[in-house]
């Protein structure tokens, strides 16, 4: 019992001021969200308003860089890892 004593006031004490803190925050803070000057749109608005890729070539041919897979093969043969570099 000796050695609890010490532990509940130390989590009674931390609750009471974690108690406070949370009352002056409540306290603080705005009941009522600010009004804005323009309406919110509607959520199936702002879902129509994306536009979809049509496109079906996600291969990168058009692109300047090498294919990944091919990237991180030229890059494992620049290491040379059996040769003990790196």
């Amino acid at each position: 019992m000796k050695k609890m004593t010490p532990i509940l006031i130390i989590v009674v004490l931390g609750l009471l001021v974690g108690g406070v803190f949370l009352f002056r925050e409540l306290r603080r803070a705005p009941l009522m969200p600010p009004d804005y000057d323009h309406p919110a749109k509607p959520v199936n608005d702002w879902q129509r308003s994306i536009q979809i890729d049509p496109r079906t070539d996600y291969t990168g041919a058009g692109s300047k860089k090498a294919p990944v897979p091919e990237r991180l093969r030229m890059e494992e043969q620049r290491q040379r890892p059996e040769e003990g570099r790196n």
